[in-house]
């Protein structure tokens, strides 16, 4: 019951960190904009300036016109380096992830992702995972060149123990709920294709005991994605 009270305290303080920087990013938006005026256009023909009846031509100054324009569909290929050493060994993990646009900054998508080679942590099998889920974020400044973004992904992760007398046999697998917190910048190299840098936190409910090293700095990893946004 402690395990599941932290796990709920550490999803709630997630979407926390996600709304606050998400409320302050559209905060920063609306006062940036609120202050566009229509303007009067004066230059009137000399006829006019004669005529009584003749009104100045009014336009405005719409700054606010690619409001809806920016990145609307995404697909990404993540290559994940973990920073903290596992059992003297350093994990690599992968995975595709998209995301669609809710609006011009808040977008909404998925994930999945899984570790590249099976671990060895000695015993009578190898190891492995996969996790996936839901993916929520912000982008601060998505009409920049070089954008900064901040997500979160909730789901599931799986952890097989994978027999090694006969290949691919898993012979048990626990589950549990994973969060994982992401900061990063995406870049544009040209047109629709974009660089990321990241770093993120895997966050694990349940860690088997052939995993106890992945928490703390064992949980950080950074990543390098390649992506197209559409």
């Amino acid at each position: 019951m402690n395990e599941f009270k932290r796990s709920a305290l550490f999803v709630y303080l997630s979407m926390l960190s996600i709304f606050f920087s998400t409320s302050i990013g559209y905060a920063q938006f609306v006062v940036g904009t609120d202050n566009n005026e229509p303007v009067a256009n004066e230059m009137l023909s000399q006829e006019d300036l004669g005529d009584n009846s003749a009104l100045p031509k009014t336009e405005t100054l719409d700054t606010n016109k690619d409001l809806d324009e920016g990145y609307h569909f995404g697909i990404w290929v993540n290559y994940q380096q973990q920073f903290g050493a596992l059992s003297d060994k350093f994990l690599t993990v992968g995975g595709p992830s998209f995301g669609f646009n809710l609006g011009k900054y808040f977008f909404i998508g998925g994930g999945v992702y899984s570790s590249f080679s099976q671990q060895d942590f000695g015993g009578v099998n190898d190891h492995s995972f996969v996790y996936g889920g839901g993916i929520i974020g912000f982008r601060w400044n998505p009409k920049s060149p070089v954008v900064f973004r901040t997500q979160v992904l909730v789901g599931a992760i799986a952890f097989d123990a994978i027999s090694r007398d006969v290949p691919g046999l898993i012979e048990n697998r626990s589950t549990s709920l994973i969060v994982v917190p992401e900061i990063g910048f995406d870049i544009r190299l040209v047109g629709y294709l974009f660089l990321s840098l990241s770093a993120n936190y895997r966050y694990v409910a349940d860690l088997p005991d052939a995993w106890s090293e992945m928490k703390g700095l064992g949980a950080l990893s950074g990543t390098v994605s390649l992506g197209l946004s559409f």
